[in-house]
């Protein structure tokens, strides 16, 4: 059976002001709450802080452990997650080693076609670099995307099955 949320349960669930605009942009004052909607607008609105604040204390026990079940799977199934913090810091590395590159060959007295020529083959390893960096970080935003889904997901399920407080 289909539940209702109000823009009164999120004022009084002590939600953030950036989520209550949203909620009445897209819903007015009320909304019936179904999984696909949820899922829908999963990149929309926090559904960690929709169980802290909307769900009973054995429904917030159930979003909690389930989801973080789903984070688990999906960190320890996705290999990208794992490289996150490696690829992060590799750009800004080759940033500075071309500079150190650069600086240590104008010390020895390079003459400028070879500096040039230096330059341009670093030039092209941070591009490489940077485009390694990018499709890694699209193919992350892709699989939070996926994450967020089943979180909506799950918050909706259990938001619909508890009894209204």
């Amino acid at each position: 059976m289909p539940r209702v949320l109000t823009l009164d349960q999120l004022r009084n669930g002590r939600i953030c002001q950036r989520t209550l605009r949203k909620f009445k942009e897209l819903f007015g004052e009320s909304v019936e709450v179904t999984e696909k909607l949820a899922e829908k607008h999963a990149m929309d609105f926090s559904f960690d802080n929709g169980g802290e604040y909307l769900l009973t204390p054995t429904g917030r026990r159930q979003y909690y452990t389930q989801s973080n079940t789903i984070k688990l799977r999906f960190v320890c199934g996705h290999r990208y997650f794992h490289d996150l913090f490696n690829m992060e810091h590799i750009y800004p590395l080759t940033t500075a080693t071309t500079l150190e590159a650069l600086t240590f060959f104008d010390r020895q007295g390079m003459n400028p076609e070879a500096r040039a020529e230096v330059r341009n083959k670093l030039d092209a390893m941070e591009r490489r670099v940077q485009k390694l960096i990018d499709k890694r970080n699209k193919r992350l935003r892709r699989l939070n995307r996926k994450q967020d889904k089943e979180l909506a997901k799950l918050w909706a399920r259990i938001y619909i099955s508890e009894k209204p407080q």
